[in-house]
């Protein structure tokens, strides 16, 4: 028995759906951390290169959130599921590495992030709303979910 797209949209979902929506939302803000690339000392800014590589990956993970939250919208296979967890989960190691770049590197205070304890908070939170979708990914409601296929 095939499924086809239009069905697989109209099933009802769990409501840890409708928060994946919301948290994948919020971290779609992470692409406007591109802007902050022409910041880095490498190009004449006030912030050390060490930020280039989560920048970059903030950039591309929210450019890519709103294809993700498409996913969780309209597929219920167990490849989308495996998709979005991967997502999260480089999601989640981005903002470890960010942290971890902060601890290393620490942004100019009054900069982008304001104060440390700010960019501690910020990143940190972000970090917690990742682990948030990646454990509601694993709950055994979306697992049926995504298994009905």
């Amino acid at each position: 028995m095939e499924t086809t797209l239009a069905t697989n949209a109209s099933a009802p979902k769990p409501l840890a759906i409708k928060w994946m929506v919301a948290l994948i939302g919020f971290t779609t803000m992470r692409a406007f951390m591109g802007f902050q690339l022409p910041t880095l000392q490498m190009y004449g800014g006030v912030h050390p290169d060490a930020w280039f590589a989560p920048w970059l990956s903030d950039t591309v993970l929210g450019i890519i959130a709103p294809f993700m939250i498409y996913l969780l919208l309209t597929r219920n296979d167990i490849k989308s599921w495996g998709i979005l967890v991967a997502y999260n989960a480089v999601g989640a190691f981005d903002y470890l590495h960010g942290l971890m770049v902060q601890w290393t590197d620490p942004l100019v205070p009054k900069g982008v992030m304001g104060t440390p304890e700010l960019t501690y908070g910020s990143i940190g939170l972000s970090f917690i709303v990742q682990l948030i979708v990646l454990f509601l990914l694993f709950s055994h409601q979306v697992r049926i979910h995504f298994a009905e296929n």
